[in-house]
């Protein structure tokens, strides 16, 4: 039952209705009722999974609430092994086999793969039960006592498949207060629906083709088709799964519920830490509050020393931070040496971005770079932009080899086939920026506020007849449930 099919439609508009007519104390068992059928009707395979690991982490959280300050830390460990370990288990566990195989071949007949399903929503799951049960650990949030809540929390199924990886801590006190229908905010949320399938059917699936096709034979086409398939990957895994953010942000708010926004315009960045600042905003700040912080905190204590052999520990501690970080995300999205390389890039660019931060404020100062004003930010934008999209070529290849020769075939060498193909999707993209940069600026065009409700909804629904004439398949998965 995908987001975008005519079955989740009809899902969504029963739960809606139920929702709307139940009493206000009733809404949270609702939800994850709902919750919990859309988990079914996604994933029957193991139905324990969600009550397993959710009846673990609620019990875990009251351990850790109750223990000695002595005890606390082991009961954290205890808490998180059962969750982590199911998670390693279903994603890594034919890895490890054939490294163990490799390493110890005498033993490789004993060690069989398993033909594994990945339980939906796995990562994400995974994700909210960790950060709930640290910050249980760290003082900073009650142990919930209500099941259902942190039931619905866990499970809540707008946010299950793809995210976003909401905090309890933000979460929970949404559920908590009265769930009422408010008009405006409604309103706003099926805006936000249509943003997000418009992103998804029209630009995302229309650029997946060819994208593919090209991916799959690259010796097949010109440099320069290579070149443009790399700025075509960029927006189409960005309107992929932004657009997945967007419907579940939507339906929240359809429902009465504030969630966050996890993306902002992030290929408008300047730099790779405003690009980490502005994609994927519930993990990379996930990654920073539950791994990077910790990993740096924890290299500045055990140096008391101010440099260790010249370097200061402050920059020993955020480079040992943000590689060990970039390295488990990479990892993280799939047992595979290409995400661990996409991962640990991303972290160069990181360590390059800071180490060369007074180098750039003194050319910048000294060359006068600051008059240049629009001139140098749409470089800064156009460059940040280009490292991003050299790095999606190892998250779209299946292995190292491929990723490299991609890059190897790269020239400036123009198309001799699909020339028409190209034009069309570069005009989709055309498009799709502009609407983007109109979106990020309204509030510096005049004009915008004077635009009446009406007209505002016939744009909305100019967008509805573009998914309807031009969207080429409503059948294609999200990118992410993959993940």
């Amino acid at each position: 039952m995908l987001l975008q099919s005519f079955d989740f439609i009809g899902f969504l508009g029963v739960t809606v209705l139920a929702c709307a007519v139940a009493p206000i104390r009733f809404k949270p068992f609702l939800l994850l009722v709902a919750s919990y059928t859309f988990y079914a009707l996604f994933f029957w395979k193991f139905p324990i999974y969600l009550p397993l690991v959710t009846g673990l982490a609620y019990f875990g959280a009251l351990l850790i609430e109750k223990s000695k300050q002595s005890r606390r830390r082991r009961v954290l460990v205890y808490s998180l092994l059962p969750p982590l370990g199911l998670f390693v288990f279903f994603k890594y566990f034919n890895l490890l086999v054939e490294l163990a195989s490799g390493i110890f071949p005498k033993c490789s007949p004993y060690l069989a793969p398993l033909d594994l399903i990945l339980p939906v929503g796995l990562s994400f799951v995974t994700f909210k039960i960790v950060s709930y049960l640290v910050d249980v650990f760290r003082s900073r949030l009650k142990a919930e006592k209500n099941i259902v809540l942190l039931a619905l929390h866990i499970a809540y199924f707008p946010q299950l498949l793809a995210g976003p990886i909401e905090r309890a801590a933000s979460f929970l006190p949404e559920i908590k207060k009265q769930i009422k229908f408010d008009d405006r905010l409604a309103l706003s949320g099926i805006k936000l629906v249509i943003w997000g399938l418009f992103k998804k059917i029209v630009i995302a699936d229309n650029l997946a083709g060819f994208v593919s096709l090209v991916f799959a034979a690259p010796e097949n086409f010109s440099g320069l088709t290579l070149a443009l398939t790399l700025v075509f990957f960029s927006f189409q895994i960005y309107c992929d799964f932004s657009g997945y953010s967007d419907i579940a942000i939507g339906i929240s708010r359809i429902f009465g519920l504030q969630v966050a926004d996890n993306f902002n315009f992030p290929y408008f960045s300047q730099s790779i830490p405003e690009f980490w600042t502005r994609w994927h905003i519930s993990l990379s700040t996930w990654l920073r509050d539950y791994l990077f912080l910790p990993i740096a905190y924890a290299v500045m204590r055990v140096f008391k020393s101010e440099r260790l052999l010249l370097v200061r520990i402050e920059t020993l501690a955020y480079i040992s931070g943000i590689v060990v970080t970039m390295f488990l995300c990479g990892a993280w999205h799939g047992a595979n040496w290409t995400f661990v390389c996409w991962g640990l890039l991303h972290g160069f660019f990181l360590i390059a971005s800071h180490a060369g931060k007074n180098i750039r404020k003194s050319l910048a100062t000294h060359m006068h770079l600051k008059k240049l004003g629009t001139i140098r930010r749409s470089f800064r934008v156009l460059w940040t932009f280009g490292l991003v999209s050299m790095a999606w070529v190892f998250f779209a290849s299946p292995t190292l080899a491929q990723a490299f020769g991609y890059l190897g075939r790269i020239s400036w060498r123009p198309p001799r086939q699909g020339v028409g193909q190209i034009i069309y999707l570069a005009g989709l993209i055309a498009f799709f920026i502009v609407l983007e940069y109109m979106k990020k600026n309204r509030g510096r065009f005049h004009f915008y506020g004077r635009i009446s409700e009406p007209v505002k909804w016939l744009g909305y629904a100019l967008l509805l007849c573009l998914m309807i004439v031009i969207g080429i398949d409503k059948t294609n998965a999200f990118i992410y449930f993959s993940f």
